[in-house]
This record gives C-alpha cells, sequence and structure tokens, in this order.
C-alpha cells in the first residue's frame, strides 16, 4: 500500500539534487570565441577539449566538419599548433601565443580549462592566424 501522503508532497532533497544536477551541466558548456584563419579560410570552433584527455597540455578546437586544431602547451609557453583532419596530420609548428588555465571543474576525471591564444604561423603549404578564447573544455 502506498499513502496518499506522498504523492504531491515537496521533496526538498530531490529538489537540490536535481537544480544541482542541472547548474553543472548548463555551467560546463563549452564558450569558444575566434576569428581564425586556416589555409586563408575561416575556420570557427564549435566545441573544444582539454588536452588532458589525449595526453598534452593544451586544448583541441574542433569545427563542424569535424577538422582539429590541436594548441600544445610547449614547456616555454609557445604553443605548437597542429592540424587534424581525417587522416591528415599537418604540424605548422609554433605558433604565436598561448596562455591555458585549468578551471575547478572535472568531467569524467578531465579537469576543464579555458585560455586564449593569438595565432600567426606558417609552412610552405598551410598556415594559421587569428585569435581564440576559450572555456568549460573537457
Amino acid at each position: 500500500m502506498y499513502g496518499s501522503g506522498m504523492r504531491g508532497r515537496w521533496r526538498p532533497s530531490l529538489w537540490v539534487s536535481s537544480l544541482a544536477l542541472l547548474v553543472g551541466v548548463a555551467g560546463c558548456t563549452n564558450e569558444i570565441t575566434a576569428e581564425l584563419l586556416v589555409d586563408g579560410e575561416v575556420f570557427e570552433p564549435t566545441s573544444c577539449r582539454s588536452g588532458q584527455a589525449n595526453g598534452f597540455a593544451g586544448v583541441d578546437l574542433i569545427d563542424n566538419s569535424r577538422r582539429t586544431l590541436r594548441l600544445v602547451q610547449s614547456p616555454t609557453n609557445q604553443p605548437q599548433a597542429i592540424l587534424l583532419a581525417g587522416e591528415q596530420v599537418v604540424d605548422v609548428g609554433l605558433c604565436g601565443t598561448l596562455s591555458v588555465q585549468r578551471q575547478d571543474s572535472t568531467i569524467n576525471d578531465v579537469t576543464n580549462v579555458m585560455g586564449e591564444a593569438r595565432l600567426a604561423c606558417e609552412t610552405t603549404e598551410h598556415s594559421v592566424a587569428g585569435s581564440v578564447s576559450f572555456k568549460n573544455c573537457h
């Protein structure tokens, strides 16, 4: 028998848990502002991922076509830019400035990162230029 006294009753612990989960998920949405050119064409990242997930200090910036601009923070705080498109991997080399900070939040044991980069580099066949700021990359 289920008592009708529980029906319609406010359960604060369930409400608080639900609210905390909603705030946590909403607070972990990627925030990216970019004015980037890759090979002279606009590169518009729509998501980002902490380099920790792939074993490096830095960030992956991913666009809608699944191209990735990987910014690896070197020990001298210069970013190494790497373009990943399908099977193609292009090391564009040391490239401008990069600042990456760990945030307080973690998702699946990966600490969110935030930061910004100002990039200007090229090889004989590829180039990366512009600026980007990012937040909540996990």
